[in-house]
């Protein structure tokens, strides 16, 4: 399946989430700084003394907006205050509502350097990942690592202007697949095969050649901005269709 290339819309004030659909939200990690007071404001007690502790201005900022604009986005679909929202992490370090405000709303977050995406959709278990691609010295090696024998082999044919575009889109699929299920990092990536773009499209991801995970999930690229690539998983019988959406409070 092709990187999604829709557009990316303008949501109304309380988006309507159907069943069985997904919606991807966009934004700026880097707003104009009269937002970054409002983003501050809807953060937790813990989230505010977290944020206090960063060393160097941009990752503080980054932080503060990415948690901020997950919180607004979450309260957009539930009658409840975005800092009245309960949001803790599991022993995977995966991002949740409480059971008691939940209900069936399940969401995924993704941040790379200036910009965060949130899946977010009802009942099923859904995983984003987004990278933004970047010459890294090490490629070669890293894929060693964590590339499964099938990818790796697949990654030692490509051109060496290919590899670092073929790479990051290959590990937003694995990341996007292990936070769906769960695992987060816990997994060694180079169980899991996702297959490696680009001559061969996102598919359901494997463990070990276990085929009974690819009759439970699903996986499809997509793109967010120019320079970055975005991948997405969903548990269920088929691909979720996907609205991908703008947040609006930046512009």
């Amino acid at each position: 399946m092709a990187p999604r290339e829709a557009a990316w819309d303008f949501p109304s004030p309380r988006p309507r989430l159907p069943r069985g659909a997904v919606h991807v939200w966009r934004a700026s990690l880097d707003p104009p700084a009269r937002h970054l007071e409002r983003s501050l404001r809807v953060l937790s007690d813990s989230e505010r003394r977290r944020a206090a502790q960063f060393c160097f201005e941009r990752d503080r900022r980054w932080f503060v907006v990415g948690r901020g604009v997950v919180r607004m986005i979450l309260a957009s679909y539930l009658t409840i205050p975005p800092h009245h929202l309960q949001v803790h992490s599991g022993g995977t370090g995966k991002p949740a509502l409480s059971a008691s405000q939940a209900g069936d709303v399940e969401f995924s977050v993704s941040h790379s350097l200036g910009l965060v995406l949130c899946a977010v959709t009802c009942g099923r278990r859904i995983g984003i990942d987004v990278e933004r691609i970047r010459d890294l010295a090490s490629v070669t090696s890293l894929a060693g690592r964590v590339l499964s024998p099938r990818e790796h082999a697949a990654f030692q044919t490509l051109a060496p202007e290919q590899r670092q575009a073929a790479f990051f889109r290959g590990w937003t699929r694995k990341e996007a697949f292990l936070k769906a299920c769960g695992a987060g990092l816990s997994r060694s990536p180079d169980r899991v095969d996702v297959s490696l773009p680009p001559y061969e499209p996102a598919r359901r991801p494997t463990v070990d050649g276990d085929p009974r995970h690819s009759s439970r999930w699903w996986l499809q690229d997509l793109a967010p901005v120019p320079g970055y690539v975005a991948a997405l998983a969903n548990e269920g019988d088929q691909a979720l269709p996907v609205t991908c959406v703008q947040w609006p409070e930046w512009l």
